[in-house]
């Protein structure tokens, strides 16, 4: 599908710049993995992923009935409503919510929006069947640009539902993506993400998260998806290992997993026009990967002043719930 059904309003100058920005800082967001054909490798990965395949393909439609239920349960079928997906990729988590609120004639939009416009085409593909009316947006969620524009796309409109599906949100930086929602929003807008809560802080469960991340390190294509950004700078692979620790973060007091690459030399690039220098043993963090204290994370989303308006569970492992939330300003 032609990237001419989806409106840019970021450049390919802009994504370098974050690369090389990330590079100094010695942290790249996830945003700028998807270089190349980092899409459809991002999909291979979590398609063959042997221990969460099954539990990929079973909890979908469990998945897409708590958005359903959420979704209907708030909002009326005479409202006009934008359910704005942002980090969407390739749309799949929501879309059978949107097939089933147009199905009972709810009065609802799509909205793609992706730093990757390759994410994008494979959206775009995977809405071409479906009757509504749809925006697809490449751009920087965090940008006043962006910010701007789907506040005019969406001027007419009495909802909008911020989606944040797939675990994106667990991803992210908490404080700042919290504050930056909460200027977006208008008052009684919804937003709508998933998140895992861990069963307890037993050490059994810790252990049981640890065995979950560090089994996707012998998957080929998750090192190679992470390895995007850094063979993009033309980085000598034979200069770093790839790995993961993990830390509780305060404020949220969620347990963090975060891949990075360390080095194993000193290694000198050229990154557009700039020169950086890594010595031996500094790392550069990418991934985090978070989970929850349900009461802590509860607190830290009151705190922040959002309105608490619903949640459902289900099981994914012993040690582990999904839980999918509905909030409003």
């Amino acid at each position: 599908m032609s990237s001419s059904n989806i409106y840019t309003i970021i450049s390919d100058n802009e994504k370098d710049m974050g690369i090389l920005d990330g590079l100094k800082k010695r942290f790249i967001d996830q945003k700028f993995c998807y270089v190349d054909k980092a899409a459809d490798l991002y999909y291979s990965w979590i398609g063959k992923h042997d221990t969460l395949v099954k539990e990929e393909k079973n909890k979908i439609v469990a998945d897409a009935l708590d958005y359903m239920h959420l979704v209907t349960k708030n909002l009326k079928k005479d409202k006009k409503a934008a359910f704005i997906s942002l980090w969407c990729g390739n749309g799949n988590p929501e879309k059978k919510t949107i097939v089933n609120l147009l199905e009972q004639w709810y009065d609802i939009s799509y909205f793609g929006i992706d730093y990757s416009r390759e994410m994008l085409d494979l959206a775009v593909q995977n809405y071409q069947n479906i009757s509504c009316k749809k925006h697809f947006i490449c751009a920087d969620v965090w940008s006043q640009e962006f910010q701007s524009t789907i506040l005019s796309l969406t001027d007419d409109y009495d909802i909008r539902i911020y989606a944040f599906l797939g675990f994106t949100f667990i991803a992210l930086d908490q404080s700042y993506f919290i504050d930056s929602m909460y200027s977006l929003m208008k008052k009684w807008d919804f937003f709508l993400f998933d998140i895992l809560i861990r069963k307890d802080d037993t050490k059994k469960t810790l252990i049981s998260f640890f065995e979950r991340y560090n089994n996707y390190l012998k998957n080929d294509d998750f090192v190679k998806f992470h390895e995007m950004p850094i063979l993009y700078a033309w980085m000598d692979p034979q200069s770093w290992s790839f790995g993961f620790d993990y830390f509780q973060e305060k404020g949220t007091w969620a347990y963090i997993y975060r891949c990075f690459f360390q080095f194993n030399q000193k290694i000198i690039i050229t990154f557009k026009g700039q020169r950086i220098i890594f010595l031996p043993w500094e790392k550069i963090t990418m991934i985090h990967r978070r989970n929850y204290n349900r009461e802590q994370f509860e607190y830290f989303i009151a705190e922040h002043e959002f309105r608490y308006v619903d949640h459902i569970d289900h099981k994914v492992q012993d040690y582990v719930t999904n839980s999918c939330y509905l909030y409003a300003k």
